[in-house]
């Protein structure tokens, strides 16, 4: 499984949220959740996924996808 950020910002969207509103919530910066939306810096630790799923009112594996078979 790989964190979906294409996934996460969507949810954050649709739950009406900025990046700032969600970075606040999970005590994290804007920066943060900006590079998890553009999948940049490598995975997020699961601990991170997991602040954020609860502060979106979703499951984690919302937040995940399969990686693609080569």
């Amino acid at each position: 499984m790989k964190f979906n950020g294409r996934a996460l910002r969507q949810i954050r969207e649709d739950r009406g949220l900025t990046q700032e509103q969600l970075a606040a919530a999970i005590d994290g910066t804007f920066g943060t959740i900006s590079k998890l939306e553009r999948e940049v810096g490598g995975e997020p630790r699961l601990s991170t996924i997991t602040k954020i799923a609860a502060a979106l009112d979703v499951p984690v594996s919302d937040l995940l996808t399969e990686e693609a078979v080569a």
